[in-house]
């Protein structure tokens, strides 16, 4: 055991630091842990289903690839962190959160690092680094806005992101301080590190983009005020690393932009009302980041109420950063830490809260920008003259560990978590959804349908309620407007937005049709949405939907009795994914229905279209040859 008394008074209070450091890791992990049983969030299923395939190397590389829907590059480096957890599929979603959890911790030391360095380049703060970073941590670490974060399982991306954001600028510092002397090795650590780090966070999600931003934020506002470097090279360097990023950006999204347009087809708001909704919302984050409000707080932020035209307020807002914008720019040498605290903020949500088409309001967003608003005051304390003030940020830490306890505790009970976001976004879809779910779990069908029912309603245009209102009869004793519903849902099916799970659900309502269910609905009824949904821009291009909607409708078509349109959706679907079990149902179809030449044909185009399996078209083949002789 070390004693204490011997060492040296700075040694000392490293040791406390690093002890206070080490159990706010502690209280963070037994905090989170009360929540790690919490049933899935949305989005799981379709990103994780996956997993029961694997099975070997072969089969781990496609599931890290496999699902081109999450992202542009399909964020590979964060699906193959989710193969640690195959184990825990479809059972134990404790297992997910739990790594996800050590991940944040991790993510937690690792700002503390990037603190501490900062703080010893600030003079009159460097005396109290240790303090500062480790204050700053744990604020960071308990706050319950970033709970989200770490309890919705797939936002595993978010958190690896921000881990390799953070080695990014550790990279950056350190490099940096070796510039005057070792410039070589300084470019080295400065380009490579952040590169590298940068590459590998675009890989778990493609926020991580952003890093050399922040990166450039930190140097523009603080680093270059109280520590400015020169080097003859240093502004290509700048010019180089700070400078693409943007480019690039700017490029993607003018490359995009036609597309980005057209996706607002597939919102409930336009770009103009989207843009005025941000400039409120990232106030009402900051407002969170200050003064956490539990009773909104949640994973279902999808509220129609959240969407905002022109109006006094929307433009109030936007008014307001603008001002703050220009007010950190042109003051950033006499106001560093506000002009770091704005810059880095906005930068933080450059991406996630501009132009692109994403929903509006995630808490998840604020995973390192709220570092924007936190650091600066965090500091602020620490630098007062006053020997107290520096007490407050460590009261407000103990009330976040509170308030992250009172927040883990509401996700640990699914049915008292379900109430309260329900109440707290009554518009919300998702809130809805996930309301209806934990009644149906309890057996409570008729609650369940008339809560979907009621939101869907509220909301007519939002696909998943307009189709889950459609499945939801299957569970009434007595449906509910069940015509008036189905045909309204046929009506609009060509303009629905909303549209993730579409098919999804007309594959589960045809399944409850087959076991009897849904003996109420007529299969031409499924028939009319499945082709209304079709013509719905939101699936132009998308070919994995059309696939699964188009296999839906043949369902469909099989169930009315119509085998000759049920064979020609399927062909029509397999030209698009070909698949092979797609292909021996159309295969057999055709040779079911005595058509002998057409079965051949096709038998040589799916030959073609899925290679590697010669011996079961050898058999086919065969197959092929006897019912010819037959028929002959």
């Amino acid at each position: 055991m070390v004693d204490t008394q011997t060492l040296p008074r700075e040694r000392q209070m490293e040791l406390a630091w690093g002890t206070l450091l080490l159990a706010t890791c502690l209280a963070a992990y037994v905090i989170y842990a009360q929540s790690f049983g919490a049933l899935w969030t949305f989005d799981d299923a379709r990103v994780l289903d996956a997993l029961h395939k694997v099975v070997d190397f072969k089969s781990a590389i496609a599931f890290a690839f496999h699902d081109d829907q999450i992202g542009v590059l399909r964020r590979p480096l964060a699906m193959a962190s989710f193969l640690l957890n195959q184990g825990d599929w479809p059972l134990h979603p404790s297992g997910f959160r739990h790594i996800n959890v050590l991940i944040h911790i991790l993510n937690g030391l690792l700002l503390t690092l990037v603190a501490m360095r900062i703080a010893r380049i600030i003079p009159s703060l460097a005396t109290h680094a240790d303090g500062f970073a480790v204050n700053l941590a744990m604020i960071w670490m308990l706050h319950p806005l970033l709970a989200s974060t770490s309890l919705m399982i797939i936002q595993r991306m978010t958190l690896l992101a921000g881990t390799f954001s953070l080695l990014g600028c550790l990279a950056y510092l350190h490099g940096r301080k070796h510039l005057p002397i070792r410039p070589m090795r300084a470019y080295l650590w400065m380009g490579g590190g952040l590169t590298l780090a940068t590459l590998l966070g675009i890989l778990a999600k493609e926020n991580a983009l952003l890093t050399p931003l922040l990166v450039g934020s930190l140097e523009f506002s603080v680093l270059s005020v109280y520590a400015p470097l020169s080097h003859r090279h240093l502004k290509l360097w700048r010019l180089v690393f700070f400078g693409l990023p943007c480019l690039a950006i700017t490029i993607y999204s003018g490359f995009y932009l036609s597309h980005i347009i057209e996706s607002y087809l597939f919102r409930p708001f336009t770009l103009r009302e989207r843009l005025l909704s941000e400039s409120v919302i990232l106030f009402d984050y900051v407002r969170q980041i200050l003064l956490p409000n539990l009773s909104s707080m949640g994973p279902f932020q999808d509220d129609i109420s959240f969407i905002y035209g022109l109006s006094i307020l929307t433009l109030a807002t936007s008014l307001a950063w603008i001002a703050l914008l220009s007010i950190a720019v042109a003051y950033r040498k006499q106001l560093p830490a506000l002009s770091f605290a704005v810059i880095f903020f906005l930068v933080g949500h450059l991406l996630e809260s501009s132009i692109f088409p994403l929903e509006l309001y995630f808490e998840h967003r604020n995973y390192l920008p709220s570092l924007g608003v936190l650091g600066p005051l965090v500091a602020l304390a620490w630098l007062s003259p006053q020997r107290w003030a520096r007490g407050i940020p460590f009261i407000f830490a103990a009330i976040m560990a509170s308030l992250l306890w009172s927040y883990t505790t509401l996700w640990a009970n699914p049915m008292a978590s379900a109430k309260a976001w329900a109440e707290a976004h009554p518009s919300s879809t998702r809130a809805m959804q996930n309301l209806a779910t934990q009644y149906q779990i309890r057996g409570d069908v008729k609650t369940a349908s008339h809560i979907i029912v009621d939101s869907y309603k509220l909301k007519p245009k939002d696909g998943g309620l307009a189709l889950m209102s459609v499945a939801s009869q299957c569970f009434m004793p007595d449906p509910i407007d069940e015509t008036k519903i189905v045909a309204q849902v046929t009506q609009d099916a060509p303009s629905l937005y909303n549209l993730t799970n579409s098919a999804l659900i007309l594959h589960r309502i045809i399944d409850y049709y087959l076991i009897g269910r849904c003996s109420s609905l007529q299969p031409g009824w499924i028939i009319g949405i499945a082709k209304g949904l079709l013509r719905n821009p939101g699936f132009k291009d998308d070919d994995l939907q059309r696939y699964d909607l188009l296999i839906a409708l043949a369902r469909a078509y099989e169930l009315a009795g119509n085998s000759t349109q049920a064979i020609a959706t399927r062909l029509e679907a397999f030209q698009i994914r070909p698949q092979l079990n797609d292909a021996s149902d159309v295969f057999n179809s055709l040779l079911k229905t005595g058509r002998v030449h057409d079965a051949n044909v096709f038998l040589r185009q799916a030959s073609q279209r899925i290679p590697n399996h010669e011996e079961i078209f050898d058999a086919w083949q065969r197959e092929l040859a006897y019912k010819t002789a037959q028929h002959q």
